[in-house]
């Protein structure tokens, strides 16, 4: 499957990009608290072509910064995982050129980037969306507890 893009009103979900306009690699090492490897956009983009993960950026309609990555792990035959990472303080507000837009944080952002990739879950995969795991396993592989 192709990288999408996903409306989220206020905000937007957008493909992970590290080009010569966009450069998510100082947001991700925020969201992730550790850096993030030159080979991290390319892997992302086999993700999607092998439909093993789908990573969007989280941004603002009128700001490409990414506030958040969202991550959706296919898990068995009916499921997938929805995973978010915050870049930096999720109570920040977002700034913005406009000043009659009313004040969002970036926790505003995830939440309506959860609820949207929800909506995709369920209407474009057909599959039913769930909490991350709590097992530092493998995505996409079953954890011990779900084999008894």
């Amino acid at each position: 499957m192709e990288p999408m893009e996903i409306n989220a009103g206020r905000f937007h979900l957008r493909p992970l990009r590290q080009d010569g306009r966009v450069d998510d690699a100082p947001a991700l090492t925020i969201a992730h608290g550790r850096g993030v490897y030159p080979e991290y956009f390319e892997d992302a983009a086999a993700d999607w072509e092998n439909d093993r993960v789908y990573r969007w950026a989280v941004a603002e309609q009128t700001n490409i910064e990414l506030l958040a990555e969202v991550a959706v792990t296919p898990v068995g035959d009916d499921a997938a995982e929805v995973a978010i990472c915050v870049a930096g303080d999720p109570e920040r507000v977002v700034e913005v050129d406009d000043p009659a837009q009313e004040p969002v944080t970036a926790a505003d952002a995830a939440d309506a980037a959860k609820q949207a990739v929800g909506r995709w879950i369920e209407g474009h995969l057909g599959r039913t969306a769930v909490a991350p795991r709590p097992f530092p396993g493998h995505q996409g592989q079953p954890r011990p507890v779900d084999e008894r």
